[in-house]
């Protein structure tokens, strides 16, 4: 292995392990202790790599991001399948990265709210904006070329991402909304993911073709 894979898996292997700690503890409540204790590496490694905190947290967002920013890019670009297929695309994507990476996604939100950081919070948003503009795209080209029906295409954003957020941000909540017993230790199972994204297959499908 030479030492530029060696030194990305290492860098990887911090970002991975800072995300959960900063979802559980906040950025102020995440001492480099424990970032370095969690990733299994010393001090010094951390900030060889990022130099401080705040730029390894700017640098979980953005390696968070590509992956998502790439697919949505290649999604909206796709000329060979239907735009109702490009949706059913973006909701396989979204339900898929939001099971396997629960924690960013409640960092994000919790950065959002909270402000602190405005570089971190300007980056997030800018994140926001890219993604939300590519979805649109979509819906509108559906619109355009006469596959979908004349929709609010905002409110069907809200629509689609709100239902994500209500069930994801919260443990407890998903397990009130969707009837699960409190003691069981997770709702989020590969069934929940089949039974929403059949869900959301079908609400888009019944709302936006004509």
């Amino acid at each position: 292995m030479n030492s530029d894979l060696s030194k990305n898996c290492k860098k990887i292997q911090i970002l991975d392990a800072a995300t959960e700690v900063f979802a559980n503890k906040g950025f102020e409540g995440a001492s480099i202790r424990e970032l370095a204790s969690a990733a299994k590496v010393n001090i010094a490694m951390i900030n060889y790599y990022f130099g401080s905190k705040e730029k390894l947290f700017l640098d979980i967002v953005k390696y968070h991001s590509e992956y998502m920013q790439t697919s949505l890019t290649e999604i909206a670009s796709r000329t060979d399948i239907s735009y109702l297929d490009k949706v059913f695309l973006l909701i396989d994507l979204q339900v898929t990265k939001l099971l396997k990476n629960r924690n960013f996604h409640k960092l994000i939100h919790h950065e959002i709210m909270l402000n602190h950081r405005s570089e971190v919070s300007k980056n997030i948003l800018q994140i926001i904006t890219n993604s939300k503009g590519l979805t649109k795209s979509i819906i509108k080209g559906g619109i355009d070329s006469g596959e979908f029906r004349d929709v609010d295409v905002e409110l069907t954003l809200c629509a689609l991402y709100g239902t994500l957020n209500q069930l994801f941000l919260s443990s407890a909540i998903c397990k009130i909304i969707l009837d699960i017993d409190s003691d069981e230790s997770s709702p989020f199972s590969p069934e929940l993911k089949t039974r929403l994204v059949t869900y959301l297959k079908d609400l888009m499908a019944h709302y936006l073709v004509k």
